[in-house]
């Protein structure tokens, strides 16, 4: 007769890695979370190996992972950044210094040109009318 009400301890043979292999194997979000544990684990390594302390010690020594924007930004600033022609504005992936060779600064104007002038040509065939 079974003390444990059916279910009964674990068998001396139970293997908690398995178990839980076998959890995410039937979990479809569960990689998600092995994933984020490997990154995390691997960041932790990349920290140690850089500073030689892990990043929750460089907290602990008042390291601050700056957030927000900066004073020097663009946006603070409120100064217009250098049009480009893929709409790009500064930020993490551009610092909005204009290092063109001056096509895109003659692009914009032929743009402009074209565009003023096919409306001066809207307006005059509507003049008669």
């Amino acid at each position: 007769r079974d003390t444990y009400g059916g279910a009964g301890p674990p068998p001396p043979s139970f293997d908690y890695e398995s178990d839980q292999r076998q959890k995410e194997i039937l979990d479809p979000m569960a990689h998600l979370v092995s994933k984020k544990k490997k990154e995390r684990e691997r960041l932790e390594e990349d920290y140690i190996g850089r500073y030689g302390v892990s990043f929750e010690e460089l907290q602990k020594q008042g390291y601050v992972i700056p957030e927000g924007v900066p004073q020097h930004s663009w946006l603070k600033r409120g100064v217009r950044c250098p049009e480009n022609r893929f709409g790009i504005r500064p930020g993490a992936h551009w610092d909005g210094v204009d290092r063109s060779n001056g096509f895109e600064k003659d692009y914009f104007k032929e743009m402009n040109r074209k565009r003023q002038r096919d409306r001066q040509a809207f307006m005059w065939g509507q003049e008669d009318m």
